[in-house]
């Protein structure tokens, strides 16, 4: 049952109770029955609501894993771009070191020694 006031629209889907009502605060309204088929319409959407949310919560049960995947994903990327980036230093490094490996053997055979005899006028090791 809903209650309206005298003068003011009745709610869509139900209709007047016989009388006008007076309440103890003075105000005067009608009561309406909520007719069978609203009645079974609000049933369904009430259950449609239900469903709704359950499928809502089972979404997001799905959802979660995906979204752990794609941030895994997205530092797979990240480490990846970080190796590269590694590898395009040390191939810079090679070719400096190179660079000074040939040099070092220029000098010796100018100066008519091995290499060895070189490395530590530079602080050179012998395994670098």
């Amino acid at each position: 049952m809903y209650a309206c006031k005298v003068g003011d629209l009745p709610p869509e889907g139900t209709a007047p109770v016989p009388g006008e009502y007076h309440l103890e605060s003075g105000e005067t309204v009608i009561l309406y029955k909520i007719e069978p088929e609203t009645a079974r319409l609000r049933a369904e959407l009430e259950e449609t609501v239900q469903s709704c949310t359950l499928l809502a919560t089972e979404l997001g049960y799905y959802l979660s894993p995906c979204v752990l995947i794609l941030n895994s994903i997205k530092d797979a990327e990240e480490e990846n771009r970080r190796t590269k980036e590694l590898i395009e230093k040390l191939h810079k490094y090679n070719e400096y070191k190179d660079l000074a490996q040939a040099l070092i053997g220029r000098l010796a055979v100018l100066e008519g020694c091995i290499t060895r005899e070189l490395y530590p006028r530079f602080d050179l090791e012998l395994d670098d």
